[in-house]
């Protein structure tokens, strides 16, 4: 079901021009790969680890309005790929993250855990979101993210 905002119900219940939630067949799909590379001069001691997916969201007989719902669309893709390796027996794990939304938003993540014995663990985050002024996805609406920031260090035990 997905709300429909666009039609009056003639109640006067849900305010004008919305009529609840009208039942839609909406499709959700995923394509993921795995794999891992040699890269020498990065870590000549073990393997980059990479995940690519593709997320695809489609909603059969679309008829809603941009200003409503301005990211709802009948077809919607988001393309994500994740980076990580170990160095020093995995006492250091870098990660990279990037998720790229077609309607020019990205969001990137980079990391690095520290941890001696496996158990007390230092991580250093930092996550940002980008997109062009146009932008219209998950990213931008209700809450514009773009062009925000966020660094962020953790302390942690591992029990």
């Amino acid at each position: 079901a997905v709300l429909d905002l666009t039609g009056v119900n003639g109640l006067g219940t849900l305010g004008l021009g919305t009529r609840g939630y009208v039942m839609k067949k909406v499709y959700h799909s995923l394509i993921g790969v795995d794999k891992s590379f040699w890269i020498r001069f990065l870590n000549p001691i073990q393997m980059i680890n990479t995940s690519w997916q593709v997320y695809w969201k489609h909603i059969d007989d679309f008829s809603y309005d941009a200003s409503v719902r301005p990211f709802d669309e009948d077809n919607n893709f988001r393309l994500t790929g994740y980076f990580y390796t170990d160095y020093m027996h995995g006492q250091i794990h870098p990660e990279i993250f990037v998720m790229y939304d077609p309607e020019h938003a990205w969001m990137t993540m980079a990391s690095v855990k520290y941890s001696r014995d496996g158990r007390l663990f230092y991580k250093l985050s930092q996550m940002s979101f980008w997109g062009s002024e146009s932008a219209t996805s998950m990213f931008t609406q209700p809450v514009d993210l773009r062009m925000t920031s966020e660094l962020s260090f953790r302390v942690g035990y591992t029990w």
